[in-house]
C-alpha cells in the first residue's frame, strides 16, 4: 500500500518599523499565519516556502517517491515605491538513499528600487544632456541631432545612474535556508537553517490540529522570532559576497549566489 505524506515549513523575512527604512513591515508576522498569508506576497520581504509530498511503500517499508508542490518556492512584496524586488534562484535539494528523506531549499530577494529609481534619474538628466549636445553637434553639421542626442543620453545617464545608485544605495540580498528530514514511518523534522543578517525572521511550521495553519516556532537560542535590527550595519557592510563563518544555521554574513556590490 503506498501512503502519501506531506510536510512544509516556512521562513518569513521582514523589516522592523523601527529601522527607519523607506520599505517597512507595519505589522510583524504572528504567533499563527494561514497558508493563504504565506502565499500571499504580503505582508513581508519574502516568504521562503518548502512544501513537500513522499509517497511510502507500507509493504517495502521505503520511500519510493518524491515531489515538491506547485506552491513550494518563493513568495515577494513590492519593495519600495511598488517596484518588485528582484528574486534569487529557488534551489530545492533532496538527498535520496539512507533514511531519512532530506529536502533543502535555499532562495532570498533583493530590492532594487535604488537602482530603478537611480537609472530613471539618470535617464531623464541623459536626455536633457543628450539632446542639448546632439542640438549642438547638429547646428554644427553633425548627424546626431536633439532626437538622436536624447536616445543616446538616455542609454548612457540610465546606467550610469544605476551604478552609482546600487553602489550608494544598494542593499544586499536577503535570504533563508530551510530542511525538512522524513523518515519512512512519516515522521518529519523541519529546521530553519542559515539566513541573511537582517532583516527580522519568523519560522513557521504547520498546526498538526488545524488545517492550512502554521506555528511560529522559536530560533537559534530560544527566541519567538529572529530580530535582526541590531545586525542593520552587519548586513549593509558585510551581506555582500560568498557566505562565511562556517555556520550550519543562524544569521550568516555574505549570501549563498555570492552577490557583490556595486555593477562594475
Amino acid at each position: 500500500m503506498i501512503k502519501t505524506y506531506t510536510a512544509s515549513a516556512a521562513a518569513i523575512s521582514w523589516i522592523d518599523s523601527r529601522t527607519g527604512l523607506p520599505e517597512v513591515d507595519v505589522a510583524p508576522p504572528g504567533p499563527t499565519v494561514l497558508r493563504s498569508f504565506i502565499t500571499g506576497n504580503s505582508g513581508y520581504r519574502f516568504a521562503n516556502f518548502l512544501d513537500v509530498t513522499v509517497n511510502f511503500d507500507d509493504v517495502r517499508r521505503t520511500i519510493v517517491g518524491q515531489s515538491v508542490t506547485a506552491q513550494n518556492g518563493i513568495y515577494r512584496a513590492p519593495s519600495f515605491a511598488h517596484l518588485p524586488s528582484w528574486n534569487f534562484p529557488v534551489t530545492t535539494n533532496v538527498a535520496t538513499g539512507s533514511e531519512p528523506l532530506r529536502f533543502t531549499q535555499n532562495t532570498g530577494a533583493r530590492t532594487i528600487s535604488p537602482e530603478m529609481i537611480g537609472g530613471a534619474v539618470g535617464a531623464g538628466l541623459g536626455i536633457a544632456g543628450g539632446a542639448w549636445a546632439g542640438g549642438a553637434i547638429g547646428s554644427a553639421g553633425g548627424p546626431i541631432g536633439t532626437v538622436g542626442g536624447a536616445v543616446i543620453g538616455a542609454i548612457v545617464g540610465g546606467i550610469a545612474g544605476e551604478i552609482t545608485a546600487h553602489q550608494v544605495t544598494g542593499f544586499p540580498p536577503i535570504w533563508s535556508e530551510l530542511k525538512i528530514s522524513i523518515f519512512n514511518d512519516g515522521r518529519a523534522t523541519i529546521e530553519l537553517l542559515r539566513h541573511s543578517l537582517f532583516p527580522s525572521l519568523s519560522f513557521y511550521v504547520p498546526d498538526p490540529s488545524t488545517p492550512n495553519t502554521y506555528i511560529r516556532t522559536p530560533v537559534a537560542g530560544g527566541a519567538t522570532f529572529y530580530d535582526g535590527m541590531p545586525n542593520l550595519a552587519r548586513w549593509k557592510a558585510e551581506g555582500w559576497g560568498p557566505m562565511r563563518g562556517g555556520t550550519t544555521s543562524g544569521p550568516t554574513p555574505g549570501n549563498p549566489w555570492g552577490d557583490t556590490h556595486g555593477l562594475m
